[in-house]
């Protein structure tokens, strides 16, 4: 289904307030059906979201951010102020908390093998197959679509800013991450896998020790759709459920395409990575 993203909306500081920041939402939405384009979604900000609101579009709801913390340390730093004094203690209670992860029972099988390629290649069809029929709605992740969105195209330095995190299983690939790290924390923009506990295990057990080896503080997914055996694993790896302050606001042209309910928020599998192009 052709589907706008509604993103990098700016209005200058002068002219802020629902008079022209309204008329050019409308404007744009008018745009809609010239395109043959059947929706729009996006993810405002706080001060977005009264004008985006007003141009038609509906809540469906708040992101759900998975956090796990790796260290000690970011917690320490919250309530001890002495540097010398945070740091005797991040060291002390860093054992205790991986030594309770699940990760740490994991054992690598001969079935699977970890890469971070420089870009998505065939392999992924296999994948994006599989995701796109376990979904009511889901971005089109093919191969191309994904080298586009996360910068994988151009030269390698740039390919740096997003990284890929991928399971293989044999010739196929199982599961990915991309992620991009931000002040030590692996903040991740996306996650495919296919749907069964052995490779999602798999692969968030992985994805937390390599976390670990590379010395990152925390882990951070942003989330909106349905509880799944995803979620559920997330939990038993012990990822803390907070809800984010952005959320999916939706305007649909019409009646829902394919008669699928675009403002049920159990219908969306929307991550951090799909909230702009």
């Amino acid at each position: 289904v052709p589907a706008a993203v509604s993103a990098d909306f700016a209005v200058d500081a002068a002219h802020r307030g629902f008079g022209p920041a309204v008329a050019l939402q409308r404007a744009t939405l008018s745009a809609l059906s010239e395109r043959n384009l059947k929706c729009a979604f996006g993810s405002p900000n706080k001060s977005s979201e009264p004008i985006v609101n007003r141009a038609g579009f509906a809540d469906v709801g708040r992101m759900t951010r998975f956090v796990k913390i790796l260290t000690a340390r970011p917690l320490v730093d919250r309530y001890i102020r002495r540097p010398a004094l945070a740091s005797l203690v991040s060291i002390a209670a860093n054992p205790l908390i991986s030594v309770v992860s699940r990760e740490r029972l994991y054992r690598r099988t001969p079935r699977f093998s970890v890469e971070e390629p420089d870009a998505f290649d065939d392999r992924f069809v296999t994948l994006w197959d599989v995701a796109r029929r376990q979904q009511a709605i889901i971005s089109e992740r093919s191969a191309d679509i994904l080298n586009w969105r996360y910068e994988k195209t151009g030269p390698l330095e740039a390919r740096r800013k997003y990284s890929i995190f991928a399971l293989v299983d044999g010739t196929h690939v199982a599961g990915y991450i991309v992620y991009l790290l931000s002040d030590d924390v692996r903040l991740i923009y996306d996650i495919v896998c296919l749907p069964t506990k052995p490779v999602i295990d798999a692969l968030l057990s992985e994805f937390i020790l390599d976390a670990r080896a590379q010395k990152a503080t925390a882990i951070n997914l942003s989330y909106l759709g349905p509880s799944n055996l995803l979620t559920r694993r997330l939990r038993a790896f012990g990822f803390h459920e907070r809800s984010a302050d952005y959320g999916l606001r939706v305007y649909v042209d019409g009646e829902s395409p394919l008669g699928v309910d675009l403002l049920d928020r159990q219908n969306w599998y929307f991550l951090m990575g799909d909230t702009d192009f």
